[in-house]
């Protein structure tokens, strides 16, 4: 054995003395590294192509250091795969990224372009962009797909601005790049949420299209109104249900409203008019506003409206330029023409805007003194709704107009208070009201303080809506088949269209930022031609007929839900090809999944559509190609 140096690789131990002679190992090339800087050190080759430092161990720790830092690189594998550039490697590296792309297409999540407008607001299918001059407001316009050039362009150079209404046609142009047509929303879908908890009312789903799973839409995206094992009926544009009882009589007192959450709620609303885009050119050829005054001391033009005199005073919705009803300015160009007469295409009959009770109020009410006072009323449905701030007292209640005759304060229901901050001089307050789904709901600087809820049945909405007695007995006739000799009260005319109101006392006062939105309306209507498309069992072709009312529209063809079956509608009702009028499902269907009409079994759910990942494009520069994804409307859907 023969003595020399201790040897150690990579590293000399912390205990080994300065002047102690060692021989250390290092991986790495020569090629870099200075041995005149290091004289007492003696520098080899050593096998495997490393680098042999020799000499005291303080001065072979400096120089192996120095090496390091000149960074002399590691001798190791070699780092390059030869094959990596191949195109064999190339090519399996694409199949595994195509496999696993199909595998999340198909359990994760889904892509799906929206072709029609049967979701608007919510979802925008194909549009253009078209702008009040008179508002400065811009909005969507719906494309009625295979409808003749010659009659969309006499449609939308009729139409109407959003915030104007359906009463002043040709009010709203399309120009420039906004002219150009744009493709619908791009959504992906939650396909694996299903598979772990129920589908729940007011999501937004895709699912297979039970009457063609194979056609050119196979799939649908709608919003779930119905659940499995309950009766729905839509009445007065709103959703109530009762407990399936398919062998019993139906307790017509049990529908009962179904209310949506809050933050459904704000997703649903539909501007009526905004404060922000009047400039003093919203008038109407009667001289007035959106709201009418009942004293020549206000000033209702510019971003700020004001009060000056000491009296109490009022202003008021005015009718006479806008009733609140369920027009949308997205259907003109589908057909739903600005005087409400209505058009066919493609099978669709458009029916005059119908009235809305369903409203939202918001605004900035500053009063100039602490005596001020707020009234908000609303007079919809054969009933009276007050909301009164005084002081540091909220308060709202309803009476049925009937009490009226006997006296100002009879039958009122009991306030329901709340305490707020009190009313200061010339300090704003942010008041929102909410009448929707049967429910008062009131909220301050965004905070909610106040609801007053009420539950009338289906029988007795209907009944307010036409300001008539609606019996069982008439509904029971109806859901025979047959006619009461009374008539039917579904077709009968709403009585009344809903009055806004606000009172003010107490001095000067400022309004400004001042909205209003109606909820969305799922109208009550007929099928249409293609709710037949698939042949009928003899059981239920009457209720597959074209001219038969829809699915749980009328008690003739109230919606019967059974286990996993669910009842599909679009927000933009009166331009959906829904539920109401599916009909038939396909042979296939009714084979290998479920033979029942109008519903949407729980196997065709594809899942619940999430976000808008990629929105309608912008012009390059302005002006250019429409190539520049618009970033704003990016969403989750709600």
């Amino acid at each position: 054995m023969t003595d020399g140096p201790a040897s150690f690789r990579d590293r000399i131990p912390g205990h080994v003395a300065d002047d102690t002679v060692v021989r250390l190992i290092l991986a790495g090339s020569l090629s870099k590294f200075s041995a005149q800087q290091h004289p007492q050190v003696t520098v080899g080759v050593g096998n495997g192509g490393t680098v042999v430092l020799e000499g005291p161990a303080g001065s072979v720790r400096r120089a192996a250091a120095t090496f390091r830092r000149q960074a002399a690189t590691m001798v190791t594998a070699p780092i390059s795969d030869p094959d990596r550039n191949t195109f064999p490697y190339s090519f399996q590296s694409m199949i595994v990224a195509f496999v696993i792309a199909m595998a999340a297409r198909s359990f994760v999540a889904e892509g799906f372009v929206i072709p029609t407008g049967s979701m608007a607001p919510t979802l925008r299918g194909q549009h253009i962009l078209m702008r009040g001059p008179q508002t400065g407001g811009e909005f969507a316009v719906g494309l009625q797909l295979g409808a003749p050039a010659t009659i969309s362009d006499a449609i939308l150079n009729n139409a109407a601005d959003r915030l104007l209404g359906p009463r002043f046609p040709g009010t709203a142009k399309s120009e420039g790049w906004s002219a150009k047509t744009r493709q619908g929303d791009r959504i992906l879908t939650h396909k694996t949420l299903y598979h772990f908890r129920d589908p729940r009312r007011w999501e937004v789903v895709v699912f297979r299209n039970p009457a063609n799973p194979f056609g050119r839409a196979p799939t649908y995206i709608k919003r779930l109104c119905g659940l499995p094992n309950e009766r729905l009926w839509i009445v007065d544009g709103d959703l109530f249900t009762a407990p399936s009882n398919s062998d019993g009589p139906v307790d017509w007192d049990a529908f009962q409203i179904q209310r949506k959450p809050d933050w459904v709620q704000r997703a649903m609303w539909v501007p009526v008019y905004d404060q922000r885009h009047d400039q003093g050119g919203m008038s109407t050829p009667d001289g007035f506003g959106a709201f009418v005054p009942n004293d020549d001391d206000w000033s209702l033009e510019g971003p700020v409206w004001s009060f000056r005199g000491d009296q109490p005073t009022q202003l008021e919705w005015n009718r006479r330029a806008r009733e609140f009803t369920n027009w949308n300015a997205y259907n003109v160009g589908f057909g739903n023409t600005p005087d409400g007469r209505g058009r066919i295409l493609k099978g669709y009959t458009y029916p005059s805007p119908e009235p809305i009770a369903d409203l939202a109020f918001e605004a900035n009410w500053t009063p100039s003194s602490e005596e001020g006072s707020l009234r908000w009323i609303l007079e919809a449905n054969q009933h009276r709704f007050e909301v009164e701030w005084t002081a540091d007292v909220v308060r709202v209640r309803m009476r049925d107009d009937v009490w009226a005759e006997v006296g100002p304060e009879e039958g009122w229901t009991e306030w329901k208070t709340v305490t707020v901050d009190p009313v200061a001089a010339d300090v704003s307050n942010r008041i929102t009201v909410w009448h929707a789904d049967q429910r008062l709901s009131v909220w301050h600087h965004g905070e909610p303080i106040l609801e007053l809820s009420y539950d009338w049945s289906a029988r007795e909405r209907l009944g307010y809506s036409r300001k008539r007695l609606v019996t069982s007995d008439e509904l029971n006739t109806l859901w025979n088949g047959e006619i009461p000799s009374t008539g039917d009260p579904v077709e009968a005319p709403v009585a009344k269209s809903a009055v806004l109101k606000l009172e003010f006392s107490g001095g000067p006062c400022t309004l400004n930022d001042v909205q209003v939105a109606r909820d969305l309306y799922h109208r009550a209507q007929r099928n249409n031609d293609r709710t037949d498309s698939n042949p009928a069992r003899p059981d239920i072709l009457d209720r597959c007929r074209p001219t038969g009312w829809g699915f749980g529209t009328h008690p003739s063809n109230l919606a019967e839900l059974g286990p996993d079956q669910f009842l599909m509608m679009g927000d933009n009702s009166g331009a959906s090809h829904d539920g109401r009028f599916l009909g038939t499902p396909s042979p296939f269907v009714a084979t290998m999944v479920d033979e029942t009409p109008y519903v949407v079994h729980r196997d065709l759910l594809v899942g619940r559509a999430w976000c808008v990942y990629f929105p309608w494009l912008l012009p390059l520069g302005g002006t250019g190609p429409t190539v520049v994804p618009n970033i704003g409307e990016l969403r989750l859907i709600r």
